[in-house]
């Protein structure tokens, strides 16, 4: 099995059955597919302040390290 990750401060942004859009807290958002998520912990709705927005916080994304690397999170 390949080595995995944890990532933490996300937000959720957008989901589709295929994937996760989350952001993180420099405001960068990444498409995580949902076949390469290992274990996902939501926490509570976050209100943004921008125009209403309100998403759902990520406490944990495990995600292998390659995609991690790939898409700029560590």
């Amino acid at each position: 099995m390949p080595e995995t990750t944890i990532i933490e401060d996300l937000v959720l942004v957008h989901s589709t059955d295929q994937a996760y859009l989350v952001r993180d807290d420099q405001g960068e958002e990444y498409w995580i597919p949902k076949s390469q998520v290992v274990s996902i912990s939501f926490g509570e709705n976050i209100d943004l302040g921008n125009d209403g927005e309100i998403l759902k916080e990520i406490i944990e994304l495990e995600i292998p390290e390659w995609l991690a690397e790939d898409k700029g999170l560590i």
